[in-house]
């Protein structure tokens, strides 16, 4: 199995052939002055590059593979000689004397480049081909680390208690209208966690419940169809389309005190086309909706009836008597020679749970020796690379960043420029961002404005 690494550089070939066709369309139907020949070669190279785009899409909702790791390289090596043959280009025609000493070099370059694209396009296209011969449609096999709290109870509930409180006290206090609450917080910080706890002490006290799990590849009619058939086991025509689905639930759902988790939301039009059709009847019914994406919670925010509650991360003593509850599970105290080590390791969490708990099972199964901990300290940031212990744990964390559009994943890639916990002054970060050409311009603003908002 590939890692995160080839994912990683997957978004980054793609945001560099995005950002590549937006400079050859800004110079090709901008710069004037281009001779024909070379804005019709340029235009060319967009092309292929566009070609090559869509491959880049196609392939990201696919688990990478060798193959694929090999033609990324392939492409990001060519999007570095696109890049020095269009700034020659520009060069060239800015200047006579220019203009004659590379004219030769940089059609044969252009020439070699559209040659290079097109059979990378050949090869990816014919492995395409191959792939979907020889592979099988059928479930997936592997279990998110994410779904875990669902199956696992209140194991691993430490320092919820006060947020569980709250909202069960939310959740059942009669107010004679339907309302919502969004969970937010970053993954790993145990929102699902959380609200199944909230979910399993509150569901008896409801006409009907159910818990769907939203996610990606969810869309509207999959979460209609999820609540109608395994929620509230209604039957539905196979055919049925989305309007036919709303009205059925809304009919059961009428005068019925209700109570429905929607769980990993990531799209706003999903929240917003369950809305339309969940009957409010003054029953008292709740949403509870888990999403890291606060954007979402804030602009569905347009009255009283909704409200938002933001997870943090654990304190350092509710961390810590999570930490040893995972890595000393026998009597869950830390030995004397190893106290140390297990504070830096701690620090490392910075009170995310997921973090925790998968690094405490990590250190359970090993001696419990200064040596063995600090090889492990000292070797983190490769078992998140591999597809040792830690990967399931990257694997939740990285879906934040594969949600980030092209632009973004280069702003957040740059912090790794900067040396780690140190301060890092906003306004030099944002005139970066514009030096690199990270930042997009948007109508009416100026780019700093626009890097402020990023």
């Amino acid at each position: 199995m590939v890692g995160l690494e080839t994912e990683i550089a997957g978004a980054l070939v793609e945001g560099s052939v995005t950002f590549l066709l937006q400079k050859i369309d800004a110079i090709a139907t901008r710069e004037w002055n281009l001779k024909q020949i070379n804005r019709m070669k340029v235009q060319d190279i967009g092309r292929e590059l566009g070609s090559i785009e869509a491959l880049l899409q196609a392939d990201s909702k696919e688990d990478p593979d060798h193959q694929y790791a090999v033609w990324i390289q392939q492409v990001r090596d060519q999007a570095n000689a696109i890049e020095d043959v269009l700034d020659r280009v520009r060069l060239a025609e800015g200047s006579v004397w220019w203009g004659l000493k590379m004219r030769y070099s940089t059609e044969e370059l252009i020439q070699e480049i559209n040659t290079s694209l097109q059979n990378i396009q050949r090869t990816r296209e014919r492995y395409h081909s191959m792939r979907s011969t020889s592979t099988h449609t059928g479930y997936s096999t592997y279990f998110p680390v994410r779904a875990a709290p669902l199956f696992t109870g209140d194991v691993d509930t430490v320092g919820i208690e006060e947020p569980r409180n709250q909202l069960v006290s939310w959740a059942l206090e009669p107010r004679q209208r339907l309302e919502v609450m969004f969970v937010v917080g970053m993954a790993g910080l145990g929102k699902t966690t959380l609200v199944n706890s909230v979910y399993e002490r509150v569901k008896q006290h409801f006409d009907c419940h159910v818990w769907i799990t939203a996610s990606k590849s969810k869309n509207k009619l999959d979460v209609l169809c999820t609540l109608l058939v395994e929620g509230f086991g209604c039957s539905i025509t196979q055919r049925a389309d989305k309007v036919a689905q709303a009205r059925n639930l809304r009919k059961f759902l009428h005068n019925k005190r209700y109570v429905i988790v929607v769980d990993d939301l990531w799209e706003k039009n999903v929240w917003e086309s369950i809305k339309l059709v969940l009957p409010d009847d003054g029953n008292n019914s709740r949403i509870i909706i888990t999403t890291r994406r606060g954007d979402i919670a804030n602009s569905c925010r347009d009255d009283d009836s909704i409200h938002i509650h933001k997870l943090q991360p654990l304190s350092w003593e509710n961390a810590k008597q999570l930490f040893h509850t995972k890595a000393f599970s026998k009597n869950g105290g830390c030995p004397s020679g190893l106290e140390e080590i297990s504070k830096s390791i701690l620090h490392k969490c910075d009170g995310l749970p997921l973090g925790i708990i998968e690094i405490g099972k990590l250190l359970s199964r090993k001696a419990q020796t200064a040596y063995e901990w600090d090889k492990l300290h000292n070797s983190l940031e490769s078992e998140l690379r591999s597809s040792g212990g830690l990967s399931n744990m990257m694997s939740a964390l990285s879906a934040s960043y594969e949600d980030l559009p092209y632009h973004l994943k280069y702003c957040f890639l740059y912090l790794s420029m900067f040396p780690e916990n140190k301060p890092v002054k906003r306004r030099r970060l944002i005139r970066l961002w514009i030096a690199e050409g990270f930042v997009r311009e948007e109508r009416g603003k100026t780019l700093e404005e626009v890097g402020k908002s990023t």
